[in-house]
């Protein structure tokens, strides 16, 4: 009898102790795997987060826990949802009756989507962050506390929520030298407007950027837009010390990152879209900046080329006043697109393209217009759409810095 108890004991302890080492494995699994930890510590923190989807006559809808909207005024989650956004700053997404104005205009303009600033121009996280990287630049000097209340505003309005994130240039890159671009003689480099910027080269900066791009979409952003994805364009170039890269080049850098950048969002349940400078369209090579057109579309989900017509010179698309012809300038734009992408077989390894267009006037070309400047209003912002579908384009974003648009519905 306490022979057989002694052995039953023994059996109880061995069986524990391998519970035991059992349950050490799966905890040091868990901790080496720590973006899976981070994924479920958010989660747990955010009730708001877009996890639960419905499906309903064929469509697939993306809702929050809690969500008591009716299904109608959801964004559907599908390959055939066509993007007709706005962009909202950061100013604008803080005062509620300025928000509130917005999406009243989109109702009036069937706009479903609004960009909104994540990180602005001026460096700074617009919702208080937990960004350990955002500490050390500088960039925690939120303006909204919660965004979520936003983002579910949204959600009842079916409005799509994209995230802009401004990239490289960073007026808060100053704060932290090992990270930013330096001129040859060790000083903070600096643009024509004072701006420092982040060094597109570094990886600790890619991880900077991509921490903010998983936070919002955590927060419930499905889209994350990277803005100023390159490297300067003004300034005194020739004076940057790239000696520590020569063996990469700019657009090799550009790609990495956002390669990179779309692995770790679309993981989360996110595409990853970039801004590129409208030129880049027609370009053939990387016009200094490591913004290549083809490589560029091999490396996200969504391209958003900025073909202002304010922005082009005369002489390009044989115009002599390019502002005053919205039309041809988006449609010969995205033609260029079309043409030099045509010999990729595999478009599922291509990017969407929703371009930016103008909405908003270029008071500076007063002067050289003349009396063929053109004030934009409703029926440009229509001439710019119809150039876009009419070149098999049926996605856009407008662009007013200032937030304040026109009806053209």
């Amino acid at each position: 009898m306490y022979l057989k108890e002694k052995k039953k004991k023994r059996n109880y302890i061995i069986a524990v102790i391998f519970f035991i080492i059992i349950f050490i494995f799966i905890l040091v699994a868990l901790i080496k795997n720590k973006d899976f930890l981070d994924k479920r510590i958010d989660r747990l923190d955010l009730p708001f987060f877009r996890e639960d989807i419905v499906s309903s006559e064929g469509n697939e809808y993306f809702i929050s826990q809690g969500f008591k909207g009716s299904l109608d005024n959801v964004y559907v989650c599908s390959k055939d949802f066509k993007v007709r956004g706005i962009y909202i700053n950061s100013n604008s997404l803080v005062d509620e009756k300025i928000f509130e104005s917005l999406i009243e205009y989109s109702k009036r303009n069937d706009i479903n989507s609004f960009v909104i600033d994540v990180k602005d121009d001026f460096g700074n996280i617009v919702y208080k962050t937990k960004s350990k990287y955002a500490k050390e630049i500088g960039s925690d000097n939120f303006l909204i506390e919660d965004i979520k209340p936003r983002l579910m505003r949204l959600e009842e309005e079916g409005i799509y929520p994209i995230a802009r994130i401004v990239a490289f240039r960073d007026p808060n890159a100053k704060n932290i030298p090992k990270l930013s671009l330096k001129a040859k003689d060790g000083s903070i480099w600096k643009d024509f407007k004072g701006n420092s910027w982040l060094n597109p080269y570094d990886e600790k900066v890619h991880d900077y950027l991509i921490s903010i791009a998983k936070e919002a979409t955590l927060l419930g952003f499905k889209d994350i837009q990277f803005d100023y994805v390159r490297f300067p364009s003004d300034g005194k170039l020739d004076n940057i010390d790239y000696s520590a890269n020569i063996e990469t080049t700019k657009s090799e850098a550009i790609n990495f990152f956002i390669s990179k950048a779309r692995k770790e969002v679309n993981r989360l349940g996110a595409v990853l879209s970039v801004d590129t400078f409208g030129l880049i369209t027609s370009a053939a090579n990387d016009s200094g900046i490591g913004q290549e057109l083809i490589g560029i579309m091999s490396s996200c989900d969504v391209i958003s080329p900025m073909i202002y017509p304010s922005h082009y010179y005369g002489g390009n698309f044989n115009l002599r006043y390019p502002n005053s012809e919205p039309y041809v300038v988006v449609n010969e734009s995205i033609k260029d697109v079309f043409s030099r992408t045509e010999h990729i077989t595999d478009y599922k390894d291509i990017a969407k393209i929703r371009p930016w267009i103008q909405a908003f006037s270029a008071p500076w070309l007063k002067r050289s217009h003349g009396s063929n400047y053109l004030e934009y209003g409703g029926p440009e912002i229509l001439a710019q759409i119809n150039g876009l579908k009419d070149a098999g384009v049926d996605e856009f974003l407008l662009w007013n810095a200032s937030s304040r648009y026109v009806d053209f519905n």
